[in-house]
Formats: structure tokens, sequence, C-alpha cells
């Protein structure tokens, strides 16, 4: 039976192929207004998209991505903050939402990051010492989920490490002194 057939007016959705795809038996069932599920799709629909396109590359206005995917604007809105909060694309007002490659940093981060690095150098935080991620996260007004996030480049650069059964608890801690891999001073 086609949508014709039964009176309904069936959208092309879009698939990883360009968008001529087919709907999945998921976004069908989250028509009827189950709310988890209608953005559980969503954020995965959106994922999808994003994983798409390459790093440096922007969305477009998530009111014309909802169009595109045919989902509400507030749904893709809420998976574009939980995707930033994860670390795949940053959201800045007025620029765009830019997808982030797997180790690149949130522009929002780099303050952070900067802060911590300036720190470490000082010996604010000397080698051992557990960083205080909950205040860093009100003083950078982000929340732990963010800090985690800005705090993954620090980790790359072996700066600091997490550590789940260090000696204040789990938590990040420094192990350098040195913002240089070459310095063996830290």
């Amino acid at each position: 039976m086609t949508p014709s057939e039964l009176g309904t007016k069936e959208k092309a959705p879009f698939t990883a192929d360009g968008g001529h795809g087919r709907r999945t038996d998921a976004v069908r069932a989250t028509q009827g207004g189950d709310t988890e599920g209608r953005y559980a799709v969503a954020l995965l629909t959106v994922r999808e998209y994003v994983r798409d396109l390459g790093a440096g590359e922007y969305l477009p206005p998530y009111q014309a991505l909802a169009k595109d995917l045919h989902l509400t604007a507030i749904d893709v809105k809420t998976a574009l903050r939980t995707l930033e909060a994860e670390g795949a694309v940053a959201v800045t007002p007025r620029t765009g939402t830019l997808v982030l490659g797997p180790t690149e940093a949130h522009p929002h981060d780099l303050v952070l990051q900067w802060n911590v690095q300036d720190r470490i150098t000082a010996g604010l935080y000397s080698p051992g010492c557990a960083l205080p991620t909950g205040l860093l996260a009100h003083e950078h007004g982000l929340t732990s989920q963010e800090v985690t996030g800005a705090l993954r480049q620090l980790v790359d650069q072996q700066l600091i490490r997490y550590d789940p059964a260090g000696d204040y608890g789990p938590g990040y801690y420094v192990t350098s002194s040195s913002m240089r891999p070459d310095d063996s001073s830290g």
C-alpha cells in the first residue's frame, strides 16, 4: 500500500547516502508522540549527519537542518547541544555549528586549557596535584562534562592524566610541570 493510498504524505528521508534512502522503522515508530524515542531518533539522525561531514565543515542552520532531516527544530537543537557536550561539534551564535575533529578542541575550551597550562607552568598546579575540576567548571561557566571534554587535549599532551584511583579520589592529576615535551625538568 502506498502513502497516497493511506491518505498520508510521506516525506523523503535523509540517509547517509545523500538523503534518498528509506526511512527506518524507528523514525516511523516515534512519529506518534513518544518524546524520549523521538529525541533518541533525532540524536541518532543528527549524529549520523555530522559523522558524514568532515571536520571543519559547518552544518546548515538548525531550522534548515530540521527540515532536511524531517525532524522538529527543537529536537535538532537539543541533539546539537548533546553533540556539543560530547565534543563532536561547536555551536557558535551567529557563526554556525562547526564539525570538530576527534582531537580538536572546542573554541570555548581553549580558555580553560590555557588557564590550566599557565597554572601548571607557574607551579600553581604541581606534579601529582589533583585538578580542581569543579572549581574550573564554575570559573569558566562549564558543566563537568564540558570540563572533561576541554581537558581531553591536555591528557593527549600528557600534561595531565585521569586516575580513577588517585590519591585524592577519581580525577585529573598533573603529570608534568612543563609544556615542552623535550624539557626533562618536569
